[in-house]
């Protein structure tokens, strides 16, 4: 029932009512395994599909944006309207884009194949870019972005890239639920030895205790107050963190009451070897 289609079915050696039970359940959990298998090439190949057109739609919109602005003697009014539309183009295809993404990404931690290149990576650094990427944002909503990074810390064995997508994916929620006057905290520590611990926590509404249980499972989206326009999400974002996180052998949670904000939180083993018993939920206050 929670998709886990591999278990051992002690009972099929029986040869009563529970053995021809049990050869059903394995029967039915192997035309699941198939099903399942179908689901998954399908949406990679037609997200692979999807890519190209896309592609063309955003440069294409770019490219007639770009000659709008050479454009002499048009009315001002007919020019705006151009620019609009296609501006609205553009953004559509991006977030098409990105959920078409996401969805690859899902598609690959599912079937183990997500890659990693591994190397030495520097925490505070890829808060420190972090932070800095989000910083025009932030201060367009007037929102406080803090860093609590201790240095040093050790570096952690991971993929630079991957680790980046999760905290983009965290910050990029805190932003879009924190209001205006809220505060944002992105921070590292060293858990225990052997392990990092990271940490997002804002001044939202807090996430509904009924989501806490289910919200890194694909296409699950907390209904904790009204987004601005355009910030609307795919339900996969937090899928794919959890995919990430634990491909590094970390784990990855949150840690809420309504209208006390959201605490996010991931582990990671300063070495690959290491990753064999994450811990379930760390120690120690928000960040």
């Amino acid at each position: 029932g929670r998709g886990r289609l591999d278990p051992p079915l002690n009972l099929l050696a029986r040869n009563d009512e529970l053995g021809d039970l049990s050869k059903s359940f394995a029967e039915m959990a192997g035309h699941l395994k198939e099903l399942d298998r179908m689901k998954r090439d399908f949406v990679s190949a037609t997200t692979h599909e999807l890519r190209s057109p896309l592609g063309i739609i955003e440069s294409h919109a770019k490219a007639v944006l770009e000659d709008l602005q050479e454009v002499k003697g048009l009315p001002e009014n007919y020019k705006s309207d151009w620019v609009l539309s296609m501006n609205h183009i553009r953004n559509g295809a991006a977030r098409l884009n990105r959920f078409i993404s996401d969805l690859l990404n899902v598609a690959k931690i599912e079937s183990g194949k997500l890659d990693l290149a591994l190397q030495e990576v520097s925490l505070p650094a890829l808060i420190d870019d972090t932070a800095l990427f989000f910083a025009p944002k932030a201060a367009e909503k007037n929102i406080s972005l803090f860093k609590d990074t201790p240095h040093p810390l050790p570096p952690v064995s991971a993929d630079p890239d991957r680790l980046r997508q999760v905290l983009i994916n965290l910050v990029g929620n805190a932003m879009k639920f924190t209001p205006a006057g809220g505060r944002i905290t992105v921070g590292a520590r060293l858990e225990r030895q052997g392990w990092l611990i990271v940490r997002v926590a804002d001044t939202g509404p807090g996430v509904p205790q009924e989501f806490l249980g289910r919200i890194f499972s694909k296409f699950e989206q907390a209904k904790n107050g009204p987004r601005p326009a355009g910030e609307g999400g795919t339900g996969l974002g937090l899928a794919v963190c959890k995919g990430i996180v634990e491909a590094h052998g970390g784990k990855i949670g949150v840690d809420s009451k309504p209208g006390q904000g959201g605490d996010f939180y991931f582990t990671l083993p300063l070495r690959r070897q290491a990753a064999a018993a994450a811990p379930g939920r760390a120690a120690g206050g928000t960040a």
